[in-house]
């Protein structure tokens, strides 16, 4: 039977208009209801089933909605849920002309997180992206995702967490290894699709990296240091919304930024890892009152040093100094617990390191 639509000849803005029909009954049994329920709506609107191809497509669609059961976050056995219908069409329009696994997961983490107690339309701009992928730039992708050390602001804690936004640190990676992830012998093929990812604003160079080369190229370049790529916030985005979260980044990592901090600290401070970014917030905040009193500079020579430019701390007794600066190491940057520097007060200067505080002063 002809749909007469030559925009949809497959009848598939059919399933579109029943995406909310398909989340009232909760996606239970996804598979019976598209098989008995969808299909003589399907068959009216000139899907028909017994051509192959148009099952292939209603077949991948299905185990999309099962696969997308299974991520499911609010139980819709107990809650009615929604989707808006354009994101229910897109998405089950672009699942239906994929048979790959790892795409199609891809696809049901975008419906399950699109379903909720009220329409959103914010998916649309992940499909957009997701539609664009091969399966090797997304196990790249989510590779790199679970495999990154996230960060925040540390000064800045309840912002991040208000804005639901991290940063992941570059990922150290040579060019074997992205090969290897991507499941791919075929330079050609793997340079394509790096380069496109980062043209999409998914990964991106090293920060400290000035080199106006492709990253594909940048990869392979042994003297331009270790090879390593980020990964965009957008990139993130598209990941959570993908495995079926409607969290921020922030939440939904945020036991990642947690451990990431506490294997910092651990070796010079005792802290329950579970309380580690709420320590250090505290501890932060206690070292922002002295930004004015201590400046920090690099010396050929010496190495770090930390100059106290507040005359009244030079008598300060040395216990009380000791945790102005380690109040302040962890407010300037937290990495720099492990470090030493040589600290200058007046004419006077000492050797410091976190976890000793200052030596050779009485």
């Amino acid at each position: 039977m002809s749909t007469n639509n030559p925009s949809d000849p497959l009848g598939l803005g059919a399933l579109g208009r029943t995406g909310e029909k398909i989340v009232d009954f909760g996606i239970e049994g996804a598979k019976e209801f598209l098989k008995l329920t969808c299909k003589p709506l399907l068959e009216e609107f000139g899907l028909m089933i017994s051509t192959p191809i148009r099952y292939h497509r209603l077949d991948s669609t299905i185990k999309m909605l099962e696969k997308a059961k299974g991520k499911m976050q609010i139980d819709p056995s107990t809650q009615q849920l929604v989707i808006d219908t354009r994101v229910a069409f897109q998405i089950a329009e672009n699942a239906s002309q994929v048979s790959n696994d790892t795409l199609l997961e891809m696809w049901a983490g975008l419906f399950a997180s699109s379903c909720d107690r009220y329409e959103e339309d914010e998916n649309i701009f992940f499909i957009d992206i997701l539609k664009s992928l091969t399966s090797s730039q997304v196990k790249l992708l989510t590779y790199l995702c679970e495999n990154t050390d996230k960060t925040i602001n540390i000064n800045s804690i309840d912002a991040s967490r208000l804005d639901g936004v991290v940063t992941a640190v570059e990922k150290k990676i040579d060019y074997a290894e992205v090969c290897a992830i991507m499941e791919s012998n075929s330079r050609l093929k793997v340079d394509t699709e790096l380069d496109t990812l980062e043209n999409m604003g998914l990964i991106m160079k090293p920060r400290n990296n000035s080199q106006n080369v492709p990253i594909s190229q940048l990869l392979r370049m042994t003297m331009s240091g270790y090879p390593a790529i980020r990964i965009s916030l957008k990139a993130l985005r598209l990941y959570i919304k993908c495995q079926g979260s409607k969290q921020t980044p922030f939440e939904y990592f945020i036991i990642d930024v947690n451990d990431y901090y506490h294997n910092i600290i651990k070796e010079y401070i005792d802290v329950e890892p579970s309380k580690t970014l709420d320590y250090i917030k505290d501890v932060a905040y206690r070292g922002s009152q002295y930004k004015g009193d201590i400046a920090h500079h690099s010396d050929e020579d010496f190495g770090s040093i930390l100059s106290i430019t507040n005359e009244s701390w030079y008598n300060l007794p040395t216990t009380v100094l000791n945790e102005r600066l380690r109040q302040w190491i962890i407010y300037r940057y937290v990495a720099w617990v492990g470090n030493r520097f040589r600290v200058t007060a007046g004419e006077e200067n000492w050797s410091f390191n976190y976890k000793d505080g200052l030596i050779n002063r009485d």
